[in-house]
C-alpha cells in the first residue's frame, strides 16, 4: 500500500479537509481524468488530494477495465495536485487539475511512476518535465555518492573526495539552474510549488516572494498558495520596504525605550551579543557613524541578544562601558524582538527610516561602508 505524501516538504501543518462530494457528486463532476495502464488487466486504483499537510484525502476508487482502463470525475473549484496509485502496487502518478479540465493519463504497469505521461493541460506537461528532470537529477547524484561508499568501506575514498565533491557541486548548481529557468519561464503556474523544494530559502528569498506574488493574483483562494505566503511570512525577516516591527525593551539603567519614540530618525539597529567577536569589532565602526551624523536626524539602537541572567546582564553592562558605546544600548530579555525580525547571525544590521520603514538590511551597513549606505539615503532630503 502506497505511503502517505505531502505535497511539498516545506508545508507542515495539515489543511482543511477537502469539499466532501456524495457518489452522484463524483459521477457529474467537473473534472475527468482518463487513465490507461498498459499490461493492467485487473486491479484497483485509488484517486487521492494532496493537500498541504501530510495526510492526503482519498476521493475515489475503481476497478480498472480488462483493457487497463478507467475514468474518475471529481468536483474542483481552485486548481489543485493529486495522487493516482494502484492497491498493492508500488507507484504513483501526480498531476494537478481544475476545473473543465479533462487529463489523460498513461503510464506502464512495470513502472508506473517513470514512465507516465499526463496530458490535457500545459500545467501538467510543464510538471512531468520537472519530474522526469529532478528524477534523473537525484539519480545522477545517488550513483556518485553510492560510488563514494563503496571506495569509503575499502578506506580509499580520500583518492576520490575532492573529484566526488567537485561532481556533487555541478550536478546541484545545474538542477539550481534548471529550476529558476523553469519558474522564471511562468511564475504563475501552481507546479512552481514544487519546484521551489529545490532551492534554499535562505539565498532564494526573491524567487519564493516572487511565486508567492504571482501566484497570489492566479490563485488567491488556493490552500496552496496560502500556506506558501504563511510558511514566507514565518521564514523570512521583514525585508526591505516593509514596516520595522516596534519593540520595547530595557537600557542599561533599566528604562524602557521602544522603537516607536524614535520615529522621525533614521534608525541603525544593531543586533549584537558580548560573546559575539564580530559584533565587537563593528563598535569601533558604529562610532564613527555616530559621530559622522550626529547633526543629523539618527540614532543607533543596539540590541544585545544574550542569556537573560543578572550575571550576563553584567558583562553586557560592563562591555559596553569598555568600548565607551554611548548610544542606545537595549536588552533583549526574551526573545520576542530576535524572532519579530528573524535574526538568525550576529551582527545584523538593519536601517529604518525616519518614516519606520526597513529601507536597507545587511552586510553594506557594517565596516567602513556604514558611512556611505546611510548617506545614499540621506542625500536627497531637503
Amino acid at each position: 500500500m502506497k505511503k502517505s505524501f505531502s505535497i511539498f516538504s516545506i508545508f507542515s501543518i495539515c489543511s482543511t479537509l477537502f469539499l466532501s462530494c456524495n457518489e452522484k457528486e463524483l459521477k457529474e463532476g467537473n473534472v475527468t481524468i482518463n487513465v490507461t495502464i498498459k499490461g493492467l488487466t485487473k486491479g484497483e486504483l485509488v484517486i487521492e488530494k494532496l493537500p498541504v499537510g501530510p495526510k492526503t484525502i482519498q476521493l475515489d476508487t475503481i476497478s480498472v477495465s480488462k483493457e487497463g482502463k478507467a475514468i474518475f470525475n471529481i468536483n474542483e473549484d481552485q486548481a489543485g495536485f493529486y495522487s493516482i496509485y494502484l492497491i498493492d502496487k508500488k507507484g504513483q502518478i501526480k498531476f494537478i487539475a481544475k476545473k473543465g479540465n479533462i487529463i489523460n493519463i498513461y503510464a506502464d504497469v512495470k513502472a508506473i511512476t517513470a514512465s507516465a505521461k499526463v496530458e490535457g493541460s500545459t500545467e501538467n506537461l510543464r510538471l512531468d518535465s520537472l519530474k522526469a528532470f529532478l528524477s534523473a537529477s537525484k539519480y545522477y547524484s545517488d550513483s556518485i555518492i553510492h560510488i563514494y561508499e563503496e571506495f569509503q568501506a575499502k578506506q580509499m575514498h580520500y583518492q576520490i573526495y575532492d573529484h566526488t565533491k567537485r561532481l556533487l557541486t555541478n550536478a546541484d548548481r545545474k538542477k539550481t539552474n534548471y529550476v529558476l529557468k523553469y519558474i522564471s519561464s511562468n511564475p504563475s503556474q501552481l507546479s512552481n510549488l514544487i519546484a521551489l523544494n529545490s532551492l534554499n530559502r535562505d539565498y532564494f528569498r526573491d524567487i519564493y516572494k516572487m511565486v508567492e506574488e504571482k501566484l497570489t493574483i492566479k490563485y488567491p483562494n488556493s490552500e496552496y498558495v496560502l500556506r506558501l505566503t504563511s510558511e514566507n511570512t514565518k521564514f523570512f525577516p521583514p525585508g526591505v520596504g516593509e514596516r520595522a516591527p516596534n519593540f520595547v525593551l530595557p537600557n542599561e539603567k533599566g528604562e524602557t525605550k521602544s522603537l516607536n519614540s524614535f520615529e522621525g530618525k533614521y534608525i541603525l539597529l544593531d543586533f549584537w551579543a558580548t560573546w559575539c567577536r564580530p559584533c565587537i569589532q563593528e563598535i569601533p565602526h558604529l562610532k564613527k557613524a555616530q559621530s559622522y551624523f550626529k547633526e543629523r536626524e539618527f540614532e543607533i539602537i543596539s540590541i544585545c541578544i544574550d542569556k537573560n541572567t543578572d550575571v550576563q546582564k553584567a558583562i553586557w553592562k560592563e562591555t559596553i562601558k569598555k568600548h565607551e558605546a554611548d548610544w542606545t544600548q537595549l536588552y533583549e530579555e526574551t526573545e520576542s524582538t530576535l524572532r519579530k525580525y528573524k535574526i538568525k547571525n550576529f551582527p545584523t544590521l538593519i536601517l529604518i527610516s525616519p518614516e519606520g520603514d526597513i529601507i536597507e538590511r545587511g552586510n553594506t551597513l557594517r565596516g567602513d561602508n556604514n558611512i556611505n549606505t546611510i548617506s545614499k539615503f540621506m542625500i536627497n532630503e531637503k
